[in-house]
């Protein structure tokens, strides 16, 4: 077993050990994508690597988040590379690609052995595509008649409504943060993100940047259930439970606002806290005029007690956030990655990327905390990154009250 270099999306585990997903550099990855992570690895509390994990073919490669499943499982984001024929005999409009179409899916992992685990569930993106361009082909349908499924055509013609100036949707639609960019050939369709579960429903939560949502699906079903749309726990197969976020990437009216724009780190906020079993998550780009700033929203949920949704069909836009905080000062805005979590105190600690800031904000907006990463430091004569590159750049910040499980017995000294 080897180390390398950490990915995205680490995990502190209540027994104390770390998961993680790692990264090999990109001339070593068979596909190359934003936010890869080859290996996913667990750390014991001392450094020991106990599970190095490679996932990675001609057609999935793993990145950006990971997560353990109460029943010892890892769940993790898988890029799910399919070559242009397969796309456009599905309906992708033929002129929107310039190589192959990289969606996602999900799979769930148990391990094995120290480098071997077995795929026991999955789900993917390519199962439940729709498409309302060419009658004779497969999944030709109203798109507003099946919130469940997800246009193979979004971000090719069509992408949110910004309250912006114009030129603002181009922009990050090149900077790959929104609207399927097209990168080295290949069109990242829809760039999951995070994901989340709830193990009191048994769902899977995960966010899309390009869709400019969060989707939720029933991990209740067969691998076969999974890829179909019937069968489950909630009667609906591996089809969209609910989605919230972009009404433009399923509805037909031109002038709905997005309501999220390249998202991050949705997530339901855990029982106990204030505003549980509600939706938490980053909002990257609200825009304002003359200037873009980032968000935090807090998000209710039409869900029964059965966990099942009310998903608006037809032209119907979705209900506002319940909570919202404006991350007016820049430190706090972000293009991209971070994310934010509910307190016990009822206050939300925001954590933006961009400028390595952790900040601990009220329900009214002020600021209490504020912890900024200091720049990294290099030997003298060590190699420098790329001059393009983040000095410091965070995807996530969780913290953890002193009496989490993992710190029990342990010298928690801080480091000099």
């Amino acid at each position: 077993m080897c180390g390398c270099h950490p990915a995205l999306g680490a995990q502190l585990l209540p027994y104390g050990n770390l998961l993680r997903p790692g990264v090999l550099p990109k001339n070593q990855q068979p596909i190359a994508v934003s936010g890869g992570g080859e290996r996913i690895q667990e750390y014991t509390w001392d450094g020991e690597l106990v599970w190095d994990f490679r996932l990675s073919d001609d057609r999935r490669f793993p990145h950006h988040d990971v997560l353990k499943l109460p029943n010892g499982n890892v769940l993790a984001i898988v890029c799910d590379r399919h070559t242009v024929a397969e796309a456009v005999a599905l309906g992708r409009a033929p002129n929107t690609l310039g190589g192959d179409l990289l969606a996602d899916g999900l799979v769930e992992i148990r391990p094995t052995g120290k480098t071997t685990g077995e795929i026991v569930w999955e789900w993917y993106v390519w199962d439940h595509l729709v498409q309302n361009t060419d009658p004779k082909k497969p999944g030709y349908r109203n798109l507003a008649a099946h919130p469940e499924l997800i246009d193979i055509n979004y971000g090719a013609t069509t992408g949110p409504v910004l309250r912006a100036e114009s030129g603002e949707f181009d922009r990050l639609r090149s900077l790959g943060y929104i609207g399927g960019n097209v990168s080295a050939g290949k069109v990242d369709f829809t760039h999951l993100n995070s994901i989340a579960y709830s193990s009191e429903l048994d769902q899977i939560m995960m966010t899309s940047l390009n869709f400019g949502e969060f989707w939720i699906i029933d991990r209740g079903t067969t691998r076969a259930e999974a890829a179909g749309h019937t069968g489950g726990t909630r009667g609906k197969g591996g089809g969209l439970l609910y989605r919230y976020g972009n009404p433009r990437s399923h509805l037909t009216t031109p002038t709905v606002d997005s309501m999220l724009v390249a998202p991050h780190n949705a997530h339901w906020i855990p029982h106990g806290l204030p505003g549980a079993g509600e939706v938490l998550a980053y909002n990257n780009r609200v825009m304002v005029p003359g200037r873009a700033f980032s968000s935090v929203e807090q998000i209710g949920l039409p869900v029964s007690d059965f966990g099942s949704y009310r998903m608006a069909t037809g032209n119907l836009e979705p209900n506002p956030p319940t909570w919202s905080h404006m991350n007016a000062d820049a430190a706090l805005s972000s293009p991209s990655f971070s994310g934010a979590q509910r307190l016990t105190n009822g206050n939300t600690l925001v954590c933006a990327r961009l400028s390595g800031t952790v900040a601990e904000v009220t329900p009214t907006g002020e600021i209490v905390w504020r912890y900024a990463c200091p720049p990294p430091q290099f030997p003298p004569g060590a190699p420098l990154p790329p001059a393009n590159s983040f000095g410091v750049s965070l995807f996530r910040a969780p913290r953890f009250a002193p009496d989490f499980p993992a710190f029990k017995n342990r010298s928690l000294t801080p480091l000099r």
